[in-house]
């Protein structure tokens, strides 16, 4: 049995590593918040200095019968069908390691993390606004689903996660000079 519970988590745990991040630490907790909030999404991680991240949501890759005729020979044959969801989870693409991505691409998380309807209407609208205004002035055109996610939300994670970092360098001084070390080792210790 896997330590983890999903492979969500284990992607999570994985993403830490590769950003040094403690997983006992405040930034883990809020990240970790903010993973719970967007809905736990899938993280894939790439060395590619050059990937541009971006947010994937399920696509509908399955088709089921609803209705059947009977065919030649007595065999029934479908007549209608419906889409079936598949139950892969919405996925961050990011570069290995980088919280301005993380950050960046878990702010569609919480934009999505909605009832389907919902989800669906946002994906048709980021189309249609992609083929009105081109790809870089939707980032910058309030209104936007790529506006929402980068300029309101963003800026939330960011902050969030900022003041728990200063509050992990807190702990790490006060931690230091707790073990008799002395703020000048500490200090020195960073350089």
């Amino acid at each position: 049995m896997s330590k983890y519970v999903s492979p969500q988590d284990s992607t999570f745990h994985a993403f830490l590593k590769q950003a040094n991040i403690p997983v006992n630490s405040r930034r883990a907790n809020v990240l970790k918040a903010q993973m719970l909030t967007g809905g736990m999404p899938f993280i894939k991680t790439s060395d590619d200095a050059n990937l541009r991240p971006w947010y994937e949501t399920p696509v509908s890759t399955e088709f089921e019968p609803s209705g059947f005729t009977e065919g030649l020979f007595g065999k029934l044959h479908p007549s209608k069908w419906k889409q079936v969801r598949g139950s892969v989870p919405d996925t961050l693409h990011i570069r290995k390691g980088n919280m301005d991505d993380m950050l960046a691409e878990l702010s569609h998380a919480i934009q999505y993390s909605k009832p389907q309807e919902i989800r669906d209407s946002l994906d048709w609208e980021n189309s249609y606004q992609y083929k009105e205004l081109g790809d870089y002035p939707r980032y910058k055109t309030p209104g936007t689903v790529e506006f929402q996610a980068h300029e309101e939300i963003e800026p939330i994670l960011e902050e969030e996660y900022d003041k728990a970092k200063l509050k992990d360098k807190k702990d790490a001084i006060i931690d230091s000079i707790s073990k008799n070390k002395g703020l000048l080792d500490y200090v020195r210790s960073l350089f």
